[in-house]
């Protein structure tokens, strides 16, 4: 007897049939989703079952033979966007491309998953977007740079209007010279270049300068040296200071060298003030003895600012401070022996630049004041700011051929205004 056909279920219970396609316990997925979204099998595993291909009791796929799946050619390129975009969200985002380093090479990503059209636009909008930021920092930077440019050529006209060739005759630091077929080094000479420069910008103030000098043992070599700067022969100019004024020779200096680090005072001052010689007579109590008839000394060159308690700035005697008689504190009386045409202050107290007073009364005379030292202890460098037209101009043979005028509520220039004074140079006013 023959075995009855087995009825498959789908025609005893359709809803059951109906919801084993739409619903797969298995995945546990929803009945309102597609499937072709929510299947998590690679999409290879799946085959398209078609009703000629399929038969009652066949399975090709763990899905049973009557759950048929079919792909549409619409779903399956939206099912291969899918994918792209998924092994597109795995790549690093590439790093910014750095200043002068090789940007990403496009023809290569046409090969790669990299290639669709979306993600070569975005790459190419963020190289051009970096290449238009750099060309806009570069531009900020010559644009600031032209302003600074700009200023200092402002500052330079103006000094340059008041001393002709100013900016121009700048001393440059350190330098050579030839002797005897031999280069000569010239190094730290900021110690003497400062008061050389000041001395050939007196010689443009002063009138009749270098005629009205008095015919003391170094004034022929000052006047070459002044005449050195003038042709801007720097070099030169040190050379015979080395030589004419300090009275050394070369030949004896080691390593072919010259090096002029130290204090000005001994560099330049003490070879200078023998043109500021003077009698030195004693101030003090005014019914003393002593007062205004003492010869303190005969052959004095040193002159010295101090500030008192009260603030007022006198000129005092140095190594002496109370009068032996009356216990008063002494001052000083000036009697030149010739009127000079300028004289070095040094001082006895910390004076600032706005301290220091712009024109003084000594010996019947007036004498304005062209420049101060500042001495900048973290360079261990002596720096000059020159007083010309109600202005203050920074020299610094660091930086040669410029100078800037200095403004105090200027944030950069606040420090120079911070550091103490070595000493100034004061010129005669007829």
């Amino acid at each position: 007897m023959k075995k009855e056909q087995k009825i498959p279920n789908y025609y005893k219970c359709p809803s059951k049939h109906l919801n084993s396609i739409l619903v797969n316990p298995k995945n546990r997925e929803q009945s309102n989703q597609p499937r072709y979204i929510r299947n998590k099998r690679n999409f290879k595993e799946l085959k398209i079952i078609t009703d000629s291909e399929s038969s009652p009791g066949e399975s090709s796929d763990p899905i049973s033979s009557d759950e048929e799946i079919i792909f549409t050619e619409k779903e399956r390129k939206k099912e291969e966007k899918r994918k792209e975009k998924f092994e597109l969200s795995k790549i690093r985002k590439p790093k910014t491309p750095k200043k002068n380093d090789t940007i990403i090479n496009i023809p290569e990503i046409k090969n790669s998953v990299l290639g669709n059209k979306k993600f070569k636009k975005k790459m190419e909008a963020e190289i051009i977007a970096e290449k238009s930021q750099e060309y806009t920092n570069k531009s900020m930077k010559i644009e600031s740079e032209g302003k600074m440019t700009s200023i200092i050529q402002d500052v330079l006209y103006s000094v340059d209007l008041i001393i002709p060739n100013f900016t121009s005759r700048v001393p440059p630091w350190g330098g050579f010279f030839s002797h005897k077929g031999k280069q000569i080094k010239v190094v730290n000479a900021c110690t003497v270049d400062n008061y050389l420069f000041a001395m050939w910008v007196m010689s443009h103030i002063v009138p009749n300068f270098l005629e009205r000098l008095p015919q003391l043992e170094p004034t022929n070599a000052i006047k070459t040296i002044i005449n050195n700067i003038e042709t801007r022969d720097w070099n030169l100019a040190r050379k015979n200071w080395f030589t004419k004024i300090m009275k050394k020779d070369i030949d004896d200096e080691q390593n072919q060298s010259i090096n002029f680090f130290g204090e000005i005072e001994v560099f330049f001052l003490k070879y200078i003030y023998t043109y500021q010689t003077h009698d030195l007579l004693q101030k003090c109590k005014a019914n003393c003895i002593y007062n205004g008839n003492l010869i303190i000394s005969d052959k004095a060159d040193i002159l010295a600012f101090a500030k008192l308690k009260n603030n007022k700035i006198e000129i005092v005697a140095p190594d002496f401070s109370v009068c032996n008689r009356c216990q008063e504190r002494i001052t000083c009386q000036i009697k030149f022996k010739k009127t000079p045409l300028f004289v070095f202050m040094e001082t006895r107290t910390h004076f600032k630049l706005n301290q220091l007073p712009e024109r003084f009364d000594l010996d019947n005379k007036y004498y304005q004041i062209l420049c101060s030292i500042l001495y900048i202890k973290q360079k261990k460098h002596f720096v000059s700011v020159f007083f010309l037209g109600g202005h203050k101009y920074l020299v610094d043979d660091l930086k040669p051929n410029q100078s800037i005028l200095l403004e105090e509520n200027n944030q950069t220039h606040r420090t120079f205004f911070k550091y103490n004074i070595s000493s100034a140079l004061y010129y005669i006013v007829d």
